[in-house]
Parts: C-alpha cells; structure tokens; sequence
C-alpha cells in the first residue's frame, strides 16, 4: 500500500535495505519528480531518550549535508521528522551500487577504479571540510553511474551513531569488513583519517574482489582488522603502496587525501595520455534495470586527408546519399588553440565564439578562461554549476538541469566533462556538453548544444571535434 509522508511524498517501492534504515522510491508531489526517502530505523534496545537524541542529530547532520555541493555527493532535497524518526529525502539516482557491479561484473580494473575514487576523495573532502565524517562508507553506498560517474550516498548520518553518549555497550555501527581499527578498539582520534581507511578498504574490494579482511564472523572479522595485515594483493599493480598508506593501523601514519589525490591523479592522467578514446572506461548495465540516458549508437565513418577529416553528415534534415560528406577544417582559435570544426557552420565570434550548423539548430562553442592556484576542470565546472544553482537572475540558465561533472580527457590529457540541459526561448530543452582540460593556468573549453531529440545523433561528431584538439 502506497504511504505519503509530510503529506507530500508518496512511497511506491523499496529500494533498498541496511542496518540503519530503509530506501524508498517515492514521488515528490509538490514539485513533480521522483526522489530517493530514507526511513531512518533505530534499533529497539536503545532507550527512549536515546533514541529522541539522536533522532535531532542526525537531523541536523542532514541538513548540512543538504548544504554541500560537489558532483561525488548525493544531493540531500528535505529532512523532516515523521512518526517520531527523522525521513531524509535526496535525489533518486540511476546507476548501480559499487558492490553491486563487483557481484555481477567482477572486480573493476586499476585504471577504472582510479577514474572512480578520484572524485569520491575531492567529495570526501568537501565533507571533511563541512565538520562531517561518513563513517560507512562501503561498496554499497557508492553509485556508479553507466558511464563511470561515482555518487557517494548516507554521509553525515553515522556520525550521530556513533556518539558514545548515545550509543549502549557493546553497540558497534557500521560494516565489519571496512571498519578502521580505531572505531573497533575505541582508542586514538575519530576523523578524517578514519573515512580514508573506509575508502581505502572499499577500493581494495573494488579491485581485488573482495574487501581486506574477510573472515567467518563479524567478531572474528573485527579481530583481523585490529591484528592481521590486509588479504593478499592480486590484482592490484600500481595500487598496492596506496593500500599499504590508507590502510595503515595507525591514523596518525596514514595518508591524508592529498598524498591519496595526488597518487589516483598520476594514474588517472598516465592512463588519459595512452588511451585513444576521449570516454571514461565503461561499467555494464544490467538490461533489467532502464537507463534513461542510454541513446542509439550512431555510427561514423570517418576518413582522413591532409588537413581534413571527411565524417557523414549529421542531423540534415533526413538520411544523406552516400555521396553527401560533411568536411572539418582546422581552427586556430586566437587565445592559443587549434581545433578542427565543420567546414560550413557559421562562425559567430561572441563572445562567446561559436559555429552554428546552417539550420542554427545546434552550436559547438569555443572558450578559453584562465585560472589561478592549483584550479582543475573539475573545480571550473563545480563553480559554474553553482552559479547556475544560487547565483544571480542573470547567471542562471533557465531550466538548468545538472545531468553530470566528470572526469573525462581531451585528447590524451587529463580533463573534465560538464553536462547538463536546458530550456530554450520556445521552451524546449536542450541538451549541453562541456569538455575543458587545465594546462599550465588556462582552461581550454569546447562545448556543443542541441536539442535533446537531436543530441544521442550529434554527439559522435563532438567526440570527433575533441580528438583533433591542440593546445598552443
């Protein structure tokens, strides 16, 4: 039977189960869309007053989680408190769970899992940041979306649970397999360290299989995590020193998530210089589970002259005769860029400087911006989502809808997608991609925008734009 919360949402499925509570499928009726409702669950040995106590923590460490903002994090929508327990409702997201993809894929390669914890560190830190431990992390409560993009979900909800005053003897919450060993034996600091040790744990499941200490019983689990060194290392080449540095017993010999960024970063970038795609590795979906941006593969033959790349016309009008070709002709932007663009577009030199295809349907933007300190693509696109989010009338798109910021390349470096769509003036959505790399203080910028029938069609084509890209 169908149950409305607050009046305002309507659970219509679980969606998933832990020791803390349920997950449901819900309809948001105030504001039209579907969202994701934890039911948050207590346990019946925990006193009355206990449970009222922590009850108000964990709402207000919902609301600030509410407050954070990065790409890694699962967008907490309301808090509230019903039937005497808090309900935390975020956004509904559309991917598989970590443990999941392990189960039925088996266990991701060093260069898919570095591309994946990445971003969860830079997350991690935004919640570090904002005073908040996770203290769950685990397989379970990372999403990955098809094309590779992690969300981290159920941060600043454990940190209530495990405050002594409100926990009874013997009460240990959380997942034996990634508990660090502080929180077992109660001695040295709860911090940030003790998040990375979690991470670290659930990056080695990620990539060997299964977590580093597994044992019969929770008990005799916990025993390993206090005494014995990690499972044997099989699969993980170049990851081995970064297990051996998150998951050091001791958390004041641990490495803090700059040397743990700077190590993921090294890989992530060396595996961008040698691959040939401009996509992120990417992680089966299962058929019985709908993905809504799964689009229709279009297939491009692409031929290669002096100067000229040859590829099918897209978008037209209607299919094109064999003999109809669409040319691309190198572009020497002035700020310091070559980039090869469809040869009958228009040019509009802005700013922004854009080529429109004739029909004026769809656009490809180039863009430079210069940045200052140690700035990253990701940290450009965070900025200009949140502009989009809180800034001023004038710098708000209308209808912005944020589908994604990810890391991705741009021809062999290392940089960053920003995807969202739109509503135009005749109020019709369009569909945006954004590609930028940082090099030496200068983030170059390409950018392409369709409507959203139109885009799964005129995709390849950018991708194709991306590979020709120079800088200098």
């Amino acid at each position: 039977m169908e149950k409305i919360i607050a009046d305002r949402y309507v659970l219509r499925a679980e969606i998933g189960r832990g020791g803390m509570g349920r997950v449901w499928r819900a309809d948001d009726q105030v504001l039209g869309r579907a969202v994701a409702v934890k039911e948050v669950l207590l346990a019946a040995s925990i006193p009355a007053a206990r449970q009222a106590d922590m009850c108000e923590r964990m709402v207000r460490e919902a609301r600030i989680a509410a407050r954070l903002r990065h790409s890694a994090l699962v967008q907490v929508h309301d808090v509230l408190t019903y039937d005497g327990r808090p309900w935390i409702v975020m956004e509904l997201l559309e991917g598989r769970s970590l443990d999941e993809i392990i189960d039925t894929d088996g266990p991701l390669t060093v260069d898919a899992a570095a591309r994946i914890f990445l971003p969860l560190l830079d997350a991690l830190d935004v919640v570090h940041r904002a005073g908040v431990l996770h203290r769950d992390l685990k397989p379970a409560n990372i999403i990955v979306e098809q094309a590779g993009a992690p969300t981290l979900t159920d941060f600043g909800i454990a940190k209530a649970t495990e405050d002594p005053s409100l926990t009874v003897p013997g009460m240990l919450v959380g997942s034996p397999p990634y508990l660090p060993p502080e929180r077992v034996t109660n001695e040295g600091r709860i911090g940030p360290a003790s998040d990375l040790y979690s991470l670290g744990a659930t990056l080695f499941a990620a990539v060997e299989g299964q977590p580093p200490y597994v044992r019969d019983t929770p008990l005799t689990t916990v025993a390993a995590i206090m005494k014995d060194p990690p499972g044997p290392l099989r699969r993980a080449g170049e990851l081995s020193e970064l297990f051996a540095g998150l998951l050091e017993k001791d958390p004041a010999k641990r490495w803090d998530s700059t040397r743990a960024r700077d190590f993921l970063r090294k890989l992530v970038d060396r595996s961008a210089i040698s691959s040939v795609t401009t996509q992120n590795v990417p992680l089966p979906v299962r058929k019985k589970r709908p993905v809504w941006w799964i689009a229709a593969a279009a297939v491009v033959a692409v031929v290669l002259a002096v100067g000229v790349a040859v590829v099918p016309p897209l978008l037209g009008g209607g299919r094109a005769a064999p003999s109809q070709q669409l040319a691309l002709t190198a572009f020497h932007h002035p700020d310091g860029f070559t980039v090869s663009v469809p040869s009958d577009w228009t040019k509009q030199t802005g700013p922004p400087l854009r080529f429109y295809r004739p029909d004026r349907k769809i656009w490809l933007q180039l863009y430079v911006d210069h940045t200052v300190g140690d700035v990253t693509q990701q940290d450009v696109w965070d900025a200009g989502n949140n502009r989009q989010l809180y800034g001023t009338s004038a710098q708000r798109t209308v209808g912005y809808q944020l589908l994604g910021i990810r890391n991705s390349t741009l021809h062999g470096r290392a940089a960053a997608d920003w995807e969202w769509t739109y509503l135009d003036k005749g109020n019709q959505r369009r569909h945006t991609l954004y590609r930028g790399t940082v090099v030496g203080g200068t983030s170059y910028q390409l950018a392409v925008s369709a409507p959203e029938a139109d885009f799964a069609v005129i995709r390849p084509l950018f991708e194709r734009i991306c590979q020709t890209f120079r800088a200098g």
